[in-house]
């Protein structure tokens, strides 16, 4: 697209070429093709979003971000922590909140190593 956008504006194929450090014929097969190139990239996702992820809502979502308040906190402290003591901490802020959001409420939680590695990510 910015090659588009200089062409457009008036550059030179050669002084185009020369500024992006690619050949003629790559900035000339670009302009030749610019009615299809805009299709194409608003089609496309942004180069900023590299991964799409499924966003929690719910107790599960308050447990996560009460753990990572513990965790910062533990942290602060110099408290050690292993997997086993944020996975039992993670249990217990869930179960916790599950029963405020009352019977209607179903979902289950494990804190599985999977939930661990995600939740660290």
């Amino acid at each position: 697209m910015m090659i588009i956008k200089q062409y457009e504006g008036g550059k030179k194929v050669n002084v185009i070429a020369c500024d992006m450090k690619l050949s003629h014929s790559t900035v000339s097969t670009i302009i030749k093709d610019k009615n299809r190139i805009p299709e194409a990239v608003k089609g496309s996702a942004p180069l900023r979003s590299t991964m799409i992820m499924k966003q929690r809502t719910g107790p599960i979502h308050e447990m996560e971000k009460l753990l990572n308040i513990w965790m910062e906190d533990q942290i602060q402290k110099w408290t050690p922590l292993s997997l086993f003591a944020v996975q039992l901490r993670a249990r217990s802020l869930f179960g916790t909140l599950k029963e405020r959001a009352g019977e209607d409420y179903s979902q289950e939680f494990v804190a599985s190593t999977g939930w661990f590695k995600r939740f660290k990510k």
